[in-house]
């Protein structure tokens, strides 16, 4: 081999490893950064929840986090996951278990649904979460003042839990408290087993 082409065939070479070595780093620093985006994403995804709220999505899908004391002497992490796998195995696909999470003394479940009718069913309480013309359609009677809103959705439910809605809420009965400082964000004490009705 002459000289001349040996001097190309290292440069070739040289070439390709400098290649490869920027295609190693590129990829490393994708691994790095891709996971750090993945984290915050999945840090944020609940919103830093801390009690029981329903999260109503713009899709119809409902994810319900459930927080309680959590005592191990009563049963274990793998008899829990047991038995919520049981309950969720009778709904088939239309119900999620996105997360369950053991720490200090708390449970933090997290389900999803396919929508708030299969909610309602797996937890048999009254819920709906629809349009306010679909649901007046259905039979539901709102409050005059209610309808003067100009929100176009409503979620009706009959039970104590925190709930977030993917708008700013136009409208709450006297038993729902606001979240002023992120009006997408209620509070439902029940009452006595009546609705509560948020309209956004």
């Amino acid at each position: 081999m002459s000289k001349k082409r040996k001097r190309r065939r290292q440069k070739v070479l040289v070439a390709r490893f400098i290649f490869a070595m920027l295609v190693v780093s590129f990829l490393g620093l994708l691994v790095v950064g891709g996971f750090s985006i993945f984290k915050k994403i999945s840090e944020g995804k609940d919103r830093d929840i801390e009690v029981s709220t329903l999260v109503f999505e713009k899709s119809g899908r409902v994810k319900q986090v459930i927080v309680e004391d959590f005592d191990p002497a009563l049963y274990d992490e793998a008899g829990l996951r047991s038995m919520i796998d049981e309950e969720i195995s009778r709904f088939g696909k239309a119900v999620d278990l996105e997360s369950l999470n053991i720490e200090d003394g708390k449970a933090k479940l997290t389900l999803v649904y396919d929508d708030a009718q299969v909610c309602a069913n797996f937890n048999g309480i009254t819920l709906y979460a629809d349009t306010v013309d679909d649901l007046k359609k259905k039979g539901v009677n709102f409050p005059g003042d209610a309808l003067l809103s100009d929100g176009k959705n409503a979620v009706i439910l009959s039970y104590s839990v925190d709930v977030i809605v993917p708008k700013k809420i136009k409208y709450s009965s006297p038993t729902v408290t606001v979240d002023t400082s992120d009006e997408t964000h209620a509070t439902v004490t029940a009452e006595n087993g009546k609705n509560a009705l948020i309209i956004y």
